[in-house]
């Protein structure tokens, strides 16, 4: 349970971005986005840690159960149909748009990806735990699930902090001031307006009602 915990622990961090160096390990770099110019130093600076061959051992067998499906190519086909009416109204021919787009694209950009956010957050002897804890059924689980836990760990409690503060604190300030001119829903207009007599002056008089006929 202990291995658990602390796997887990490791994990999460990666999505928070929030890992500490290990003591007596190397420094590791900052996490780069991919498409960054820093994508290339990242990968050249990988060769220079002293475990990078360990690592690469066990992240190739990590990859495995932590690829992501769908995967690019997959992907890229389902926005090029969700952009198809855009290409239209922009005059894009959507055929051409189609074919430059999947020649740009690098096939294996998510292992590229997935291996600097893990290189730069953890160590060998770091992702052996984490392939064996994965490889647990709590940890089969864990993969199956993290996209559901995920918006829990950050979104939605940033939504119930901002709810909770206005809930609290808005009742405290005073209500606005009504602006001239503005009422409350359900009153007259004020003088002047369309269909308002000016102000002191008679109402007009009432029309003589017709002679009946006997």
């Amino acid at each position: 349970m202990k291995n658990i915990t602390i796997v887990l622990s490791l994990f999460l961090m990666v999505s928070t971005a929030s890992a500490q160096t290990p003591p007596g390990s190397p420094p590791m770099p900052p996490a780069i986005h991919p498409g960054h110019p820093g994508m290339e130093t990242m990968t050249a600076l990988k060769s220079s840690y002293p475990d990078s061959a360990a690592f690469q051992t066990e992240f190739n067998e990590l990859y495995v159960l932590i690829k992501p499906t769908p995967d690019i190519q997959e992907r890229t086909e389902t926005s090029l149909r969700r952009m198809s009416q855009r290409f239209k109204a922009q005059s894009i021919d959507s055929a051409t748009a189609y074919d430059s787009v999947k020649k740009a694209i690098d096939p294996s950009m998510d292992q590229k990806i997935l291996f600097n956010a893990y290189r730069s957050q953890f160590s060998a002897e770091d992702l052996k735990t984490i392939v064996v804890f994965f490889k647990t059924p709590a940890g089969k689980h864990y993969l199956e699930v993290e996209n559901k836990l995920f918006p829990a760990r950050n979104s939605e409690i940033d939504q119930y902090v901002g709810r909770t503060i206005n809930k609290i604190v808005m009742p405290m300030g005073k209500p606005p001031t009504p602006r001239p001119g503005m009422g409350r829903p359900g009153m007259l207009p004020p003088p002047n307006q369309p269909g308002m007599p000016p102000p002191n002056q008679p109402a007009p008089p009432t029309p003589p009602t017709p002679p009946t006929k006997d």
